[in-house]
């Protein structure tokens, strides 16, 4: 197991994070300190949470009443995070935690606000999320498949450019995992964001990219990407015909996840309530279909097992990023 990393959690930034949201957030916020009957609020990190934190949200609202999904304050999702660590349990605030809130940031010292594994009590996994190797086109050459990628590599040894959201994102590390399976070099080119990184993969200015299911799914439909392999140690059953990288290099196993968290101060019946109406709502067929629309096959793993889930993933990629000397930008 890897040592922890010491990054900075100061206590004072998260009185600065929560106070400076209460302000913006006005009226609403301050009257639910006081009112238990005020809306429940779902903190959401800036990106591509927001649509299926909503379609949760609206399934749940026969059971918890009033829901507001509501975006984080500053530009990290780590703000979110130090937000609702810090709230109180009248202050009646969730947040839409993720791979990149709880098992990435605590390990690449991007100040944060909060511990992730103490100061959080997890209700509920929403979802886990393979990413795609995708490639346009143009740059396949008649690839199709992770085969096909080594024997393109082994031919024409760093041929090939691959773009990441960013340095310690989950595509860098995807793409570091790649090469140290199989021995072949991929050079790497870091962008400021997943927009960023794909407008350049579909302008050809890079070759591939590891991206997540949901954003690439209608591109590959369209025929504007090509798929080649998915992260996860087997095929999506979105995309069933595109073979796992983990064929070609072992104990390739990776992808982003996401699900909902409490201040650990809320109390284990509140906590409970709470999943029991989440996890009923993220199995109805409405919700389901909505979210499989959106490329998002849900998952159910509550509580105790969800936080057991937290904690494996909290010490993989520390192990990851510290083995493969990962360092964000």
């Amino acid at each position: 197991m890897p040592s922890a990393v010491h990054c900075a959690h100061p206590g004072m930034l998260r009185r600065r994070l929560l106070a400076a949201w209460l302000l913006a957030a006005g009226p609403l916020s301050r009257a639910a300190a006081q009112d238990s009957t005020a809306p429940l609020r779902l903190l959401v990190p800036p990106g591509p949470l927001q649509a299926p934190a909503q379609v949760l949200a609206e399934a749940a609202q026969a059971g918890l009443g009033d829901i507001t999904v509501q975006p984080a304050p500053g530009r990290g999702s780590g703000s979110a995070g130090a937000v609702v660590a810090q709230s109180r349990p009248q202050d009646r605030m969730l947040l839409m935690g993720s791979l990149a809130t709880h098992a990435l940031q605590p390990w690449l010292c991007q100040p944060t606000g909060y511990d992730a594994l103490t100061d959080f009590r997890p209700l509920l996994l929403m979802a886990r999320v393979p990413h795609v190797l995708v490639v346009t086109p143009a740059a396949a050459q008649g690839m199709r498949n992770p085969f096909d990628l080594l024997r393109q590599l082994r031919q024409h040894p760093q041929s090939l450019r691959y773009a990441s959201s960013g340095w310690g994102s989950l595509g860098h590390i995807a793409g570091a995992l790649l090469q140290a399976g199989t021995g072949l070099r991929i050079a790497h080119l870091p962008f400021q964001g997943e927009q960023p990184a794909m407008a350049a993969l579909l302008s050809g200015a890079v070759d591939m990219a590891f991206d997540a299911l949901p954003a690439v799914l209608p591109l590959i439909r369209a025929g504007r990407l090509q798929a080649l392999g998915v992260t996860s140690l087997l095929r999506s059953p979105l995309l069933p015909d595109v073979a796992s990288l983990n064929d070609v290099t072992g104990n390739f196993n990776l992808g982003n996840w996401f699900g909902l968290f409490a201040p650990a101060t809320l109390s284990a019946e509140e906590a409970g309530q709470y999943a029991q109406h989440f996890s009923a709502a993220l199995q109805s067929p409405a919700a389901r279909a909505r979210l499989m629309a959106q490329g998002i096959l849900p998952e159910n793993l509550v509580l105790d097992d969800f936080a057991r889930f937290v904690q494996s993933e909290h010490r993989k990629y520390g192990l990851l990023i510290q083995t493969h000397r990962i360092q964000p930008s």
